[in-house]
């Protein structure tokens, strides 16, 4: 498994980068982190500090993965990248052909995590690799034993869409529960679909009655343990993603444990 891990090496991508190598330890695979500047070019005698700024981002990324691998016999690549932070992420994902992207976050919807939510929100919305956003939390290790799956009523026609979450299922043999939100309960019900493509079955299917889908699995999970959530994210163009509020970025940024984004694959 390639998992890519980007760092602004803070404390929460720390933490989202231990959280990779534990699920590299588990599945066998290699862990990739990225960090991304933006230099500021001057002309004259300064000349452009580009390199200097490299320069320092190389030396915060040896002592990033110094820390980070104290304890680890997992392979962990270092890159340093100029450019806009959400556009590397997205575009070196996807181009090097990575199973899931790792990105910490605060969990809470704070000024910090709106500043550290919009390069996940930009991701989110342009890159086709899995999202696996962290929330800061004393435990370095992944732990899943009650994965919780959101979905809604539409169809899914491809099993692809589902391939990360069975591989996990796999190795760590949870228990998972498929959450369905709608107006009426005798309406809108799950797609079969999905569960033609989810490996091995479910444990339970709840449906709620209500508007809010991030609510409802905030309060479910207060009564219910819950590892991690997986949402689905369905394309939107640009005008879509004005006018509607996506509740899968409402619930990355404001969940307090781990969210799964898989993107659906048409």
């Amino acid at each position: 498994m390639k998992i890519l891990c980007p760092t602004d090496f803070s404390k929460y991508s720390s933490h989202a980068a231990k959280m990779a190598i534990s699920l590299a330890e588990k599945l066998g695979g290699e862990l990739t982190v990225l960090s991304v500047f933006k230099s500021v070019r001057a002309t004259g005698s300064f000349g452009s500090i580009t390199e200097i700024m490299r320069k320092d981002a190389e030396a915060e990324m040896d002592n990033f993965t110094q820390v980070i691998s104290a304890d680890t016999d997992v392979t962990i690549h270092k890159v340093v990248v100029e450019g806009h932070v959400g556009d590397i992420i997205s575009s070196y994902a996807d181009k090097h052909k990575f199973d899931v992207i790792f990105i910490g976050t605060q969990g809470q919807s704070d000024l910090e995590n709106m500043i550290l939510g919009s390069t996940t929100q930009y991701v989110l919305n342009h890159s086709k690799t899995p999202v696996f956003a962290i929330p800061y939390s004393k435990s370095d290790a992944l732990k899943l034993d009650h994965v919780l799956l959101s979905l809604d009523a539409k169809a899914y026609n491809n099993p692809q869409t589902f391939a990360l979450l069975n591989n996990l299922k796999f190795h760590y043999n949870f228990k998972l529960e498929l959450f369905h939100l709608t107006k009426d309960r005798a309406d809108e019900l799950i797609d079969h679909s999905a569960f033609d493509f989810i490996s091995g079955g479910v444990h339970n299917v709840v449906v709620k009655k209500g508007n809010d889908p991030v609510e409802e699995i905030k309060e479910f999970t207060k009564h219910n343990p819950t590892d991690a959530v997986v949402m689905i994210r369905r394309e939107h163009t640009w005008w879509e993603r004005i006018f509607m509020n996506s509740h899968t970025e409402q619930g990355v940024l404001t969940f307090s444990m781990p969210v799964l984004v898989l993107p659906h694959v048409k």
